[in-house]
């Protein structure tokens, strides 16, 4: 049976404050970054996002959920495989993350026998691997905790497995159609270092009480701009994209009854 092919993943975010729409397309070759304070519209707004991939079965939802609300809904839909739900068993969110290395080079050596040096269009046999990172320091703090009580020796240990893998994943999965999605309260340099931080090329920010957590993803902007961030309401925040100033942006809301609603609709 012929597949369809897909070059295009627009996603539409809200509006900057032109009044234009804010849209990312996930088919350009750069990961994103979300951080903000509980209450700032962080959940909201990954609904949002993930509500409308799920529409395209060119995409698949993939990554690490410590609580399952995120993820959860996907249920046994296609990639399950790649989703790790709650902190039972962080080996569970090692092994995930380690399938999805194992895919991303296995797309690499595909691409190398073809003589190419990217994916440029997906279908359902080689979807775009969306791997959503929620509350990533919350994982790793899972993963170190399990790690401690079961006094796992260093190569035993799970936690820089998951490291390991998401490093490899941010600095090579671009070229063979993964993107990663790291969500964080603050992005701290012990959470994502400055070389996975260079390949972060979407950068949103929420409300955050700390200027130093919005210079981290906004080093460009200007102290007045960085300082709003600590009034934001939630789902208002800034957003820095290659290429573009730094803008503030207000989000869509997306209620979670009618995420989870899009998501079963999306994903059959």
């Amino acid at each position: 049976m012929q597949t369809s092919n897909r070059t295009d993943f627009p996603v539409i975010l809200g509006i900057v404050e032109t009044g234009h729409e804010l849209v990312l397309d996930f088919a350009d070759s750069w990961h994103t970054a979300l951080q903000g304070m509980s209450r700032s519209g962080k959940s909201v707004l990954t609904y949002t996002v993930l509500a409308q991939l799920a529409k395209y079965p060119e995409a698949l939802i993939t990554g690490l959920d410590p609580t399952g609300v995120l993820l959860g809904p996907f249920g046994d839909s296609p990639g399950a495989e790649y989703r790790a739900i709650t902190t039972a068993s962080m080996e569970n969110h090692a092994a995930v993350i380690a399938g999805l290395v194992a895919e991303m080079d296995t797309r690499i050596t595909g691409l190398l026998a073809a003589g190419k040096d990217k994916l440029d269009s997906f279908s359902e046999e080689t979807p775009l691997l969306v791997v959503v990172l929620e509350e990533y320091p919350g994982v790793l703090g899972a993963a170190a905790a399990e790690d401690s009580e079961n006094g796992r020796k260093p190569a035993e240990r799970v936690k820089p497995k998951i490291q390991a893998g998401v490093r490899r994943l941010i600095q090579e999965g671009a070229k063979v159609g993964v993107r990663v999605l790291v969500l964080a309260q603050r992005m701290d340099a012990e959470i994502v270092g400055g070389a996975e931080r260079s390949n972060l090329g979407n950068r949103l920010t929420l409300r955050v009480d700390n200027l130093d957590a919005v210079k981290m993803l906004h080093p460009m902007a200007d102290t007045d701009t960085a300082s709003l961030a600590a009034q934001f309401s939630p789902g208002h925040g800034l957003i820095g994209r290659p290429g573009l100033p730094t803008q503030r942006f207000r989000a869509d809301y997306l209620a979670y009854p009618k995420y989870t609603a899009s998501v079963r609709g999306g994903s059959q």
